[in-house]
């Protein structure tokens, strides 16, 4: 009988988080300070030393709160096979990347030549022809009565006659259609910002870092210059023409590169006449410095250096915010949407399955300049399967499910995070499609690390009220 566990403290009290029943078990210093000996002696049966601590596993067992590590195989946590006879039924979502130019040098983009693991920005763009066949394509082999265009690139603004004409394209064959935007905001004006307020069914999501001094720090032209005052510039010229389309078809993104921030953000998002009458709060995105050459995490230390503001307890801010229902605030928005896999994750499941993966295709389906067929804008898995040009092969597809689902089976099946673990099929495999383990090492390190932090702040959150995190049963994701 092996178990998979992890030990953790709060300022007050410890716990051991079961990993695959998914409980959360309150312990005693002495259980907590002898852990590694009593399950070894459970385990091996040595000797009654621990006969307390021994008699309470055997009672955590018979209730199903320990529950041991499973010899069943491993599997997903839906069924993999039949997902292969029928994702087209879920299949809505078309991504194309329009262009790989940019006419920004943001110091930290994934697309700046700090990653391996990465494609570099490049004159490359999308053809009109090839995002024509791209919107046949999709239509012909989706099942789904949705259809959900979204533009991305680079910039895609830099390639806006392709972009208008497959758009109108796209329309044609399916008037609902609805059409999501990534953007810089640095070409909002002119033409652009025409049609943008002429097409009542596009969204634009706009990519920000901050306020003004955090923005021009990290996110330039190609010049180096700042780009905020642009991109206020043009906002505001937006809200200014039609408040309805600003204030409910663009949408914010911050890209931050660590939680204490949120101060500032939040102190932006009440300040700057841009969010005024604003409908939604941003969304906030971590800046990755886990692969990158070394630059990225240097530039984070410098800014983080530069741009301290003192505060130091966001939890508790969070939590105080939660005690005064305040939920319409950035700092809930993160906070919940960083504690909804926690706390819906399975209790008393003993199913030995994968947890933290996608469904390729079900949701997005990405396809490059070229018109290759790739999973997703972050996972450009070879030429496994296929292009545009051609019927989307599903055999790649069921490869790419035992291959992460052997991965896992190997390093993976003792690890007390296997239910709550995010990493997916990019962690595992690079753009070539082949096994990186130190790459891989790494990534599960840093994501071990994160949910145990996660767990201390959850728990630390309902030892000071146990209903005050009840509202993410009701939680909505994605409308």
């Amino acid at each position: 009988m092996k178990f998979v566990y992890k030990v953790f403290s709060t300022s007050n009290t410890h716990y051991l988080y079961v990993g695959i029943s998914g409980n959360i078990l309150l312990l005693n210093n002495e259980f907590y300070t002898q852990h590694s000996k009593i399950f070894e002696h459970f385990e091996n049966g040595v000797s009654d030393d621990f006969k307390l601590e021994l008699e309470a596993v055997r009672s955590s067992i018979q209730n199903k709160l320990l529950v041991p590590k499973s010899n069943e195989p491993l599997c997903y946590w839906f069924d993999e096979t039949e997902f292969c006879k029928s994702f087209r039924k879920e299949m809505s979502h078309l991504m194309l990347g329009i262009t790989e130019n940019c006419n920004m040098r943001c110091h930290y983009c994934v697309y700046g030549g700090h990653y391996a693991n990465e494609r570099t920005h490049s004159a490359q763009t999308m053809t009109k022809e090839t995002g024509k066949a791209a919107v046949d394509f999709f239509i012909r082999e989706s099942k789904s009565d949705e259809l959900i265009l979204n533009f991305y690139g680079g910039e895609p603004f830099t390639n806006f006659s392709v972009l208008q004409n497959i758009y109108d394209y796209a329309r044609e064959k399916q008037p609902s259609l609805k059409t999501y935007i990534t953007t810089n905001g640095t070409l909002l004006e002119g033409k652009i910002a025409d049609w943008f307020l002429q097409n009542e069914n596009v969204h634009l999501y706009v990519s920000l870092a901050g306020n003004r001094q955090s923005h021009d720090d990290l996110r330039v032209f190609a010049n180096g210059a700042g780009t905020f005052a642009t991109i206020h510039k043009n906002l505001l010229h937006l809200k200014e023409r039609n408040l309805k389309a600003y204030t409910e078809r663009i949408h914010f993104i911050f890209n931050i590169f660590d939680e204490q921030q949120l101060f500032d953000i939040r102190k932006f998002l009440l300040t700057d006449e841009l969010f005024t009458e604003q409908k939604f709060l941003p969304e906030i995105t971590g800046i990755d410095c886990l692969e990158d050459d070394g630059t990225v995490s240097s530039l984070k230390t410098a800014f983080l250096e530069k741009n301290s503001n003192g505060n130091s307890d966001t939890l508790s801010e969070y939590i105080r915010l939660l005690q005064q229902g305040k939920h319409d605030d950035v700092f809930v928005k993160y906070y919940d949407e960083k504690f909804i896999p926690l706390h819906r994750r399975a209790v008393n499941d003993s199913t030995n399955f994968i947890s933290g993966v996608c469904r390729p295709f079900a949701k997005k389906l990405f396809v490059d300049v070229n018109g290759s067929v790739h999973i997703c804008e972050n996972f450009l898995y070879g030429t496994e399967f296929g292009s545009i040009f051609e019927r989307l092969n599903d055999e790649p597809l069921k490869t790419l499910f035992e291959r992460f689902k052997t991965a896992k089976e190997t390093r993976c099946s003792e690890c007390w995070a296997t239910k709550l673990c995010g990493l997916c099929y990019k962690d595992f495999f690079d753009k070539n499609g082949n096994m990186n383990n130190e790459r891989t090492n790494r990534i599960c390190t840093h994501e071990k690390n994160a949910i145990e932090n996660t767990l201390r702040e959850y728990c630390t959150i309902l030892e000071t009220d146990a209903n005050l995190l009840d509202h993410l049963d009701k939680y909505v994701l994605y409308q």
